[in-house]
């Protein structure tokens, strides 16, 4: 079985979605793409702390992880480590 047969998104309301856009999530990425949105998001939250901009966010991050999982190795790895 595959590492993306194994591991699913987990939904939006799991709280490990706010500590990645937070910034509290220290874990090793290994795709670029995902590393810059993520310290992207860390700035922004820190900017606007709101639960709205907090949610949207994680809206984003959660869009990005849907439209890549399937497509990139380095997402499924990424998720595995995140999530896994």
């Amino acid at each position: 079985m595959s590492t993306a047969q194994t591991i699913a998104l987990p939904p939006k309301s799991d709280p490990r979605w706010v500590a990645l856009v937070i910034g509290k999530t220290s874990k090793p990425l290994k795709q670029l793409s995902l590393k810059l949105m993520l310290t992207r998001m860390s700035m922004d939250t820190k900017k606007d702390p709101s639960p709205a901009g907090v949610a949207k966010n994680v809206d984003e991050l959660y869009g990005f992880f849907a439209k890549n999982f399937a497509k990139n190795a380095q997402i499924i790895e990424d998720t595995a480590t995140i999530f896994g």
